[in-house]
């Protein structure tokens, strides 16, 4: 296994030995599949609607090679600033050379900065794949600091404890019914997938009851 700086916190290492092991390859990412990665997106997209995110400012936490940009640019679906957030070099390094128009990455650990969310504005924070190194008192934590701080709402994705089927590999499953008590408390406008993949995921979107005027 490849050797990391151990002065890295923990939830980054995967990804840092990841690198390092296959470069800058798609498996550099965790992603089980490409097919898997590109579901995981049509599903937020659906959740969300598109609508939503046209002419948008949004922010892709641990947005990896800028893959949900190129979705959403392939997707016909024009944001109106797009923002991601890598804290791996490398990787940051080949989204920014990807970068569909409209788009930059930029470096950034949204787990330890606290304050990284809220002085860019995001009106949607977008969270795909990226909480999966988390534990999950963390992960609610880095959720409830994204709705805060965002304008219009967070849409993210989890795998889930309660599926029939389970993914590989050890990342993190969270409680979906732990997720949603926390969502309802941040806003009633939540919505919830849970049939992807055998259960296996957990797709929410929490929507700010008001929009800003």
């Amino acid at each position: 296994m490849p050797i990391v700086d151990r002065s890295m916190p923990r939830y980054l290492r995967p990804y840092a030995r990841a690198v390092a092991e296959h470069g800058r390859g798609f498996e550099s990412l965790l992603w089980s599949s490409r097919r898997a990665q590109e579901r995981r997106f049509e599903v937020l997209l659906e959740v969300l609607g598109p609508e939503r995110l046209r002419g948008a400012r949004i922010v892709d936490l641990g947005s990896g090679h800028g893959d949900f940009a190129a979705f959403l640019a392939a997707a016909g679906v024009e944001v109106g600033e797009g923002i991601g957030i890598e804290a791996i070099d490398e990787t940051r390094e080949e989204a920014s050379r990807r970068a569909p128009h409209g788009w930059r990455f930029v470096d950034g650990d949204f787990v330890a900065d606290r304050d990284l969310l809220a002085s860019l504005v995001p009106d949607w924070t977008i969270c795909s794949g990226s909480l999966n190194s988390l534990p999950p008192r963390l992960a609610r934590r880095v959720l409830r600091r994204a709705f805060e701080a965002s304008r219009r709402g967070v849409a993210f994705n989890v795998l889930s404890s309660r599926g029939d089927v389970q993914a590989d590999g050890p990342a993190t499953r969270f409680d979906p019914a732990s997720l949603l008590r926390l969502a309802l408390r941040l806003t009633p406008r939540v919505a919830l997938r849970h049939h992807e993949l055998g259960g296996a995921d957990a797709t929410f979107l929490l929507e700010r009851a008001v929009d800003p005027g």
